[in-house]
């Protein structure tokens, strides 16, 4: 080796490290299970984003993920406000089911369709929750800060059972209204709600 070569060495080196700073600086950490989540949320005071996410079948999983999840302008926001929690129900291995912690969750918080992002406090207290909405970062995070605001407007109290509804209608008078959805990959579907 020249002294050239020798040179550049621990220079190139250095460059390596510097930029696997930068870079390990720059990404926001996503929490995987609840419990841990939890336990930042309770000692960092902040509250829990928990996503749940479906990006083998569903496309608005894919588009959350890429037109504001991935962008520098949600890691600044998510840095400072939120901790972060992936729950991902992609397919699993010989067609099995989601482990039962993962179904448990879905089912505490209602979620029926993929992407859901679920806002909670340390204790599991759903505060409220988003979806996929167009326009990039900007205005998904200014309807983020409102829910964590207190000020989302509070969902319709849809009855998930028809002998209930049906009990309901009779004792007020009023007729059903049915929603037959529950879709992730219907576009229509998602406009509609």
């Amino acid at each position: 080796m020249t002294t050239r070569q020798l040179l550049l060495v621990p220079l190139l080196a250095f460059a390596l490290f510097l930029g696997g700073c930068r870079q390990q600086g720059s990404q926001t950490a996503w929490n995987t299970n609840w419990e841990s989540a939890a336990e930042e949320a309770k000692l960092s005071g902040k509250p829990i984003l928990a996503l749940f996410t479906r990006p083998d079948v569903s496309p608005w999983s894919i588009r959350l993920q890429e037109e504001i999840l991935e962008t520098d302008q949600f890691r600044a926001w998510a840095d400072q406000r939120v901790v972060l929690l992936s729950l991902d129900f992609s397919g699993q291995p010989n067609g099995a089911e989601p482990p039962p912690a993962l179904q448990q969750l879905a089912q505490k918080y209602n979620v029926v369709g993929y992407p859901t992002v679920i806002f909670a406090d340390a204790e599991g207290k759903k505060l409220g929750s988003l979806r996929y909405e167009k326009g990039g970062p900007g205005p998904w995070i200014a309807h983020a800060d409102e829910v964590l605001a207190g000020k989302q407007q509070a969902p319709l109290p849809w009855i998930q059972a028809w002998d209930e509804a049906s009990k309901e209608s009779k004792a007020t008078g009023k007729p059903i209204l049915m929603d037959f959805t529950g879709s992730d990959w219907c576009g229509w579907c998602i406009k509609l709600k």
